[in-house]
């Protein structure tokens, strides 16, 4: 990572990459015909201040399909209050990506997970911290973020999505956090609706 002032670079480079779709991973894994990919991605952040950054990033797959995926994303956070019981900010976030095979004009190619030839989104959170209880070092923060946007997918036009997220965050002594929630998203796929939910857990221990 190189800084220079409130600018950094960050470069990502996988010879494996695990996060893509576990359909594409399994898929006729008795046959030995599951999907891999190798990945590249590169980041710009333009830090202004604690309240204000902008985020550019740079992504690239190469399929074992022989499929290519190529996509930009950028992301412009503020936060609009900063108050020692509540805290709220917005993300708004834009993104495009395309990939060099898809079934719709490449009617020979058989992918095993979602890859259309051009598509396109924006979107804006509304993700608000309250303080729920603090005893000296530890504290509990409950999160709700909104996000409300619109999909764009050719061959399938736009339409809108969004998705709804709940957290608990818990600190102590500066150094141990636990952060646990659910998202409910919605989101079209090849003109289809799509209805999730999404629960994780993160552990944080500072040395």
């Amino acid at each position: 990572m190189a800084y220079f002032d409130f600018l950094s670079g960050t470069t990502y480079l996988d010879s494996n990459n695990n996060q893509i779709s576990l359909r594409a991973l399994t898929a006729l894994a008795d046959e030995k015909r599951a999907t891999r990919a190798k990945s590249a991605q590169f980041r710009l952040t333009h830090r202004v201040h604690e309240s204000r950054q902008f985020d550019f990033t740079f992504n690239y797959l190469n399929f074992s399909d022989n499929n290519n995926r190529y996509g930009i994303d950028g992301t412009y956070y503020e936060r609009w209050i900063s108050g020692p019981i509540y805290k709220m900010a917005t993300y708004l976030n834009a993104g495009y990506s395309t990939n060099t095979r898809d079934s719709v004009s490449d009617p020979s190619f058989n992918g095993y997970y979602f890859n259309p030839a051009q598509d396109a989104s924006v979107s804006i959170t509304l993700d608000n911290d309250f303080l729920t209880y603090r005893h000296y070092d530890t504290a509990f923060i409950q999160r709700v973020a909104v996000s409300i946007g619109n999909y764009w997918q050719q061959h399938y036009g736009s339409n809108p999505v969004g998705n709804i997220q709940y957290e608990h965050r818990w600190k102590t002594a500066n150094r141990f956090e636990i952060a646990y929630g659910g998202i409910r998203g919605y989101h079209y796929y090849d003109g289809n609706l799509t209805e999730s939910w999404y629960m994780y857990m993160n552990l944080n221990l500072r040395f």
